[in-house]
């Protein structure tokens, strides 16, 4: 009983649904002007900039905190980084392969989205796939959440997290939760891994950049 009681878990759970619903209100922050006015420059780089200062305080009071977001780069870590990047890639050719047909709903809806943009707005909301995105999700689901669940056990740390950041991009099949919940876990194991979200961010980044390249 005592164990029970040290987990803490009404504190717990409120990190992770104010966390949960913190990253989508960002997420959304940048989406919501490029779907009402595509051609609003001025809405789309104030949200963009809005975004980036809230997420960036996240990350600032997070390392100010615990230390855990940014640190001295080690090659170790990096060589964790690029082993999880090839499993990472040999997973999702693998549900490529075996599901060449599933095309998941956020990401086409992204690609439409993209389809009404040019110029600068295109710019920028490529950017917030490829930088404002990860910052966004590495410091709240790998970050902050992992501090909050820092009493209980690893795999919790692990789990709880990876499953929060796969449902917050709303799959709607179990391949889809496939996908998202690897892609979660790779990058969950990057940042247990080297103690620094730091890595785990870097590697989401290069992986929406060739997603982005590659779309």
């Amino acid at each position: 009983m005592e164990k029970i009681k040290s987990l803490r878990v009404p504190t717990a759970l409120g990190w992770l649904v104010g966390g949960w619903i913190l990253a989508q209100v960002l997420n959304g922050l940048t989406i919501i002007p490029a779907v009402a006015s595509p051609k609003n420059v001025v809405a789309m780089a104030a949200m963009w900039v809005l975004t980036f200062v809230i997420a960036g305080g996240l990350a600032y009071e997070l390392q100010r905190k615990n230390h855990s977001v940014f640190g001295k780069i080690h090659w170790r870590s990096v060589l964790i980084v690029v082993i999880a990047f090839v499993l990472l890639t040999a997973y999702g050719n693998l549900i490529a392969h075996f599901f060449p047909s599933v095309d998941p709903q956020n990401q086409v809806d992204l690609d439409n989205i993209v389809k009404k943009l040019s110029g600068v707005n295109y710019i920028l909301f490529q950017s917030t796939t490829v930088i404002l995105a990860p910052l966004i999700e590495d410091v709240i689901f790998r970050g902050w959440m992992v501090c909050a669940l820092s009493t209980w056990h690893k795999v919790f740390q692990f789990v709880i997290p990876t499953v929060l950041f796969a449902l917050g991009h709303a799959p709607a099949t179990w391949v889809e939760w496939a996908i998202y919940g690897g892609m979660g876990a790779a990058f969950m194991a990057v940042r247990m891994l080297t103690g620094k979200v730091q890595y785990s961010m870097a590697m989401h980044m290069v992986w929406n950049f060739l997603a982005v390249v590659a779309s």
